[in-house]
């Protein structure tokens, strides 16, 4: 259950633009944690939901592996999008971006209660052109 909530919610409110999906899937008490930022609720959700689509209208998310166990599910992601709209006080480029994300989601009741997701956030400024591409760095895989 929780992979199919995970799958449905990134289809209805992230890759249809529908916002009232929201509602339907994120929690009252929801928590969602990646790196500095925490966002809380619905409202927070929502505030974050329209930040993101606001900068990048196009975006679009792809599963590319989703995983389930118990209550829980996990996932690498990708997004393509193109900067359109400000983010973080950066004017629109028009750059085409694509960053990876890994996202681990708990749902209770049909919704996503919390949410901790690693993003290439690092990776997304550079494409936007905030930080120099740094010399290549051996991979550190575990």
């Amino acid at each position: 259950m929780a992979k199919d909530v995970f799958q449905t919610h990134i289809e209805q409110i992230w890759n249809n633009k529908d916002a009232s999906g929201i509602e339907r899937f994120i929690a009252p008490n929801y928590r969602g944690f990646d790196a500095e930022e925490l966002i809380s609720g619905v409202d927070g959700y929502k505030k974050h939901y329209e930040t993101l689509t606001t900068a990048f209208p196009d975006l679009r998310i792809t599963v590319e592996i989703i995983l389930e166990e118990d209550d829980r599910a996990a996932a690498r992601l990708s997004i393509d999008a193109t900067h359109q709209g400000e983010f973080l006080g950066i004017p629109p480029t028009g750059v085409p971006v694509h960053l990876t994300v890994e996202a681990i989601v708990r749902v209770e009741n049909g919704q996503i209660v919390e949410e901790h997701a690693n993003s290439d956030a690092l990776g997304l400024l550079r494409q936007l052109g905030v930080f120099p591409q740094p010399p290549r760095v051996p991979a550190l895989i575990f």
